[in-house]
């Protein structure tokens, strides 16, 4: 413990604030998720599958866990891209909708 507090107040000390998201609206969470997490996953999820793909085809004869490997994370990609979409597409606007009209 006494090492992440030292690890944030260095933090801190580089001029970085904490956000306080409680303090921020739903639409404001919802933004810096879609751009920051989600774009994040946009963009990794994909080149970190040709890596998985190429340890396999590289290593898989030698290595057969890496096949289980290579399933594994082509099923937590594709749960993740799914979650993703179905939060753009159904819940986050729904979030949105009720923050302009709680009624």
């Amino acid at each position: 413990m006494a090492e992440l507090n030292h690890s944030y107040q260095n933090w801190q000390n580089e001029g970085h604030e904490a956000i306080d998201w409680e303090a921020k609206t739903p639409s404001e969470l919802i933004d810096h998720i879609v751009h920051s997490h989600h774009a994040y996953l946009y963009e990794e999820l994909p080149e970190l599958g040709k890596f998985v793909t190429k340890i396999l085809r590289v290593h898989g004869k030698n290595h057969p866990h890496l096949k289980e490997l290579h399933r594994l994370y082509n099923a937590f990609k594709l749960d993740m891209e799914e979650h993703s979409v179905k939060e753009e597409e159904e819940v986050f606007p729904l979030i949105k909708k009720y923050e302009e009209n709680p009624r």
